[in-house]
């Protein structure tokens, strides 16, 4: 029997510097998928509470200055039960996008290059959606935080693009 070493007929091994980016993906997106249910539903309830709070204290003329004095406050830092809202969305999406992030992730452990592509438009996406949804101050520093990590990793990933296929 005759054995040949063409590069054609060998598998493509995985590198050791991918296969810690992409564990690091796999916890990053399971952690990042949790985060964003949790955001939402967190959030959520805020939007709603505020509302509540407000309500339930507006009973009495105290009340009712306090409750003021609440919505106030709240809109004059921009927290108000739209920003909660706001977040909510933010968060269930960015959650959501962290299931698309994983697929990259697993394609490129599988040495597809598909999966870079599909990695980079859900961290892209990812870093646009505070931004977009949430807007303002709070929104852009959101998306900057989310962006240093998701553009480290994209460019970390770019170096591994000669391994896949």
């Amino acid at each position: 029997m005759e054995q040949t070493n063409s590069a054609a007929e060998m598998p493509a091994t995985r590198p050791q510097f991918l296969k810690v980016l992409c564990i690091l993906s796999f916890i990053g997106t399971g952690l990042g998928f949790i985060s964003g249910l949790w955001g939402w539903w967190s959030n959520h309830m805020l939007a709603a509470g505020t509302d509540a709070v407000a309500g339930a204290i507006s009973g009495s003329e105290a009340g009712e200055q306090m409750a003021q004095s609440m919505t106030a406050m709240s809109s004059a830092m921009g927290m108000g039960p739209d920003y909660f809202a706001k977040q909510a969305t933010s968060s269930l999406i960015i959650g959501l996008l962290n299931l698309v992030v994983f697929l990259g992730a697993m394609m490129m452990w599988k040495m597809k290059k598909t999966g870079f592509f599909i990695y980079t438009g859900g961290q892209v996406i990812q870093i646009i959606v505070p931004f977009v949804v949430v807007g303002g101050l709070l929104g852009g520093l959101t998306g900057i935080m989310s962006g240093i990590f998701g553009v480290a990793f994209i460019i970390m990933y770019a170096v591994n693009l000669k391994h896949l296929s």
